[in-house]
């Protein structure tokens, strides 16, 4: 407090409301951040689900037909959503049926259970 009795009141105020803003910028820079971040986790969310659904559309001649060769077609039709790196299809009689792998020479990817 003695450093402060020497400062104007002027002074004074302009510090209190300088620091006052400083704290509602800070929040408010916080409070953007977290909503961009769950909107952007929601709408990753919604697209994948859109592409699965779509992929799945697409595949249902292959899988009827037996062409697995369609089937890695549409599934390398995934390349265009460059953070899918791996994805596959599974028969009826719950095998997979066809695999799509981004990078072909690192492909260990071990498909998960139907």
């Amino acid at each position: 407090m003695a450093a402060t009795r020497n400062v104007s009141i002027r002074q004074k105020l302009t510090g209190i409301i300088l620091f006052t803003c400083a704290i509602a910028i800070s929040l408010a820079c916080t409070i953007f951040a977290a909503y961009d971040l769950v909107t952007f986790r929601r709408e990753m969310s919604e697209d994948l689900e859109t592409v699965a659904r779509m992929t799945g559309s697409n595949s249902t001649a292959a899988l009827e037909f037996r062409d697995a060769a369609s089937a890695r077609e549409t599934l390398a039709s995934l390349r265009a959503k460059p953070h899918i790196v791996e994805a596959c299809l599974y028969g009826e009689n719950g095998r997979e049926f066809a695999r799509y792998s981004r990078d072909a020479a690192n492909a260990q990817f071990t498909a998960p259970p139907p």
